[in-house]
Formats: C-alpha cells, sequence, structure tokens
C-alpha cells in the first residue's frame, strides 16, 4: 500500500488533487480518486473541497492554491502585513475568474475578480514552509481602492494606506497600468496627501467630471480641483 508514503508526499504540497497522486505514484486517476477519499474518511487528509485535499493546517497558505494564479490581497494582506488591528473573519483571494466562496477550517475563504489589466504586483513569500503569493504594498492599495468593500470602510482603507511601505518608482510603474479613471482620480489625490507622492505628470485625466473620494459614498462637501474628487 502507498498509504504512508503518500502521506509524507501530501504533506510537502499546499494541496493535492488525485492527478497529482496518480503522477506520483503511477496509478490511474480513477484509482488515486478513491485512495484520497479513503483516507479522507479515516482522517489522515482533509478534504478543502470536491478533488483537493491537504495536510496543511494554515488556511492562508490552502486558500492562495485553490485558484492559480492568484494572490493574497485586500484586507487579509492588510492583516497579514500588520497594516491594521482589525482581525480579519475572511482570507481574500484576488485572481481573475469568477469562484464561490468556500469554508475551510473557521475562515470563509472569498475570491475576488480582478479584471485582467489588474492582475499584478505580488510577489512570493515564505509561510510555514510552503510559498505564498502575496499583494505588494503598491498593489494593495490599488486593490483596496478598487474593491473596497474588501475592507468595508472608506477609515479603514485610509489607514492601511498611511502605513504601507511605498517605493515611489515602483508605484509609477503601477499607476501607468490602472485603466480606471475613477481610480486614478482616488489614488493620485491620497498618493500626494497620505504619502507625498505626486503621480500628476503621469496620469492625464481629461473628463472634468467629479468622484466622491470615498469609493463608498456618492457626496463630499468639499472639492478638489487637480483630482476632481469630492470629500468630505
Amino acid at each position: 500500500m502507498i498509504t504512508l508514503e503518500a502521506i509524507e508526499f501530501i504533506k510537502t504540497k499546499p494541496l493535492v488533487t488525485s492527478k497529482d497522486i496518480a503522477k506520483k505514484f503511477g496509478i490511474t486517476n480513477s484509482y488515486a480518486t478513491i485512495f484520497l477519499e479513503r483516507i479522507a474518511r479515516k482522517g489522515l487528509v482533509e478534504r478543502i473541497e470536491k478533488g483537493k485535499y491537504t495536510c496543511t493546517d494554515d488556511a492562508i497558505v490552502v486558500a492562495n492554491y485553490l485558484v492559480l494564479p492568484s494572490y493574497i490581497s485586500f484586507f487579509t494582506a492588510a492583516s497579514i502585513k500588520g497594516y491594521t488591528e482589525q482581525i480579519p473573519r475572511k482570507i481574500q483571494i484576488a485572481t481573475t475568474i469568477y469562484k464561490k466562496p468556500i469554508n475551510f477550517r473557521s475562515y470563509e475563504i472569498e475570491f475576488v475578480r480582478l479584471p485582467n489589466w489588474c492582475f499584478f504586483g505580488y510577489s512570493k513569500e515564505k509561510r510555514n514552509n510552503f510559498t505564498i503569493f502575496l499583494v505588494d504594498d503598491e498593489k494593495l492599495i490599488i486593490d483596496i481602492l478598487l474593491k473596497p468593500k474588501t475592507v468595508g470602510n472608506f477609515e479603514e482603507i485610509v489607514e492601511i494606506i498611511k502605513n504601507t511601505k511605498i517605493d515611489e518608482s515602483k508605484m509609477v510603474e503601477f499607476v501607468k497600468r490602472i485603466k480606471n479613471v475613477s481610480l486614478l482620480k482616488r489614488l493620485g489625490y491620497l498618493l500626494e496627501k497620505y504619502k507625498s507622492i505626486d503621480i500628476s505628470s503621469i496620469v492625464n485625466i481629461k473628463d472634468k467630471n467629479y468622484v466622491s473620494l470615498d469609493p463608498l459614498k456618492k457626496s463630499g462637501k468639499f472639492v478638489d480641483g487637480k483630482w476632481r474628487v469630492k470629500y468630505d
């Protein structure tokens, strides 16, 4: 039987599928599926979702491999980096495909769909002997402004932005890839106010429409003519 050898193999991976087991041990996919189901029932491995199993306790590591490519971002990343004191209730994964949330251990894993043009800006990190993909600080700001509901309120977004460690040249390169005008207006204002970075020389905002600085609200008492944002 391959049980002991298979368990040791699974322990080296964030998660495995029947194809992984079939390839490793030279068995059919159908037998590998039956084998994984059998050892899961015995409690030797944990079933995450159909066809995917793990021996890993770390839900963040597991979440990062449920969809590939993907990376950890939004409020989850801010928490990992120590930029918020709030404890996240979800593990938020940036990806370009639609996938329903799943539950693993005590977490809900949420898959946040980004447009293809916005899928960049992450790096490899080590976590519990596994490689994870974690958003860069510069891209974290972009992500939470593009998907503000992943943070929950504007005050927390501002706090995260204040705490990020930004490389200006890297931020400039990322800004050049943004194709959302409203996002550029908010980003330009916030970078200038909280990080002393002025991106106006590389951003050409042609329309004269104003947007709310807080993407979760529709109004503002004051206006900024340079970035065409309304704010309280």
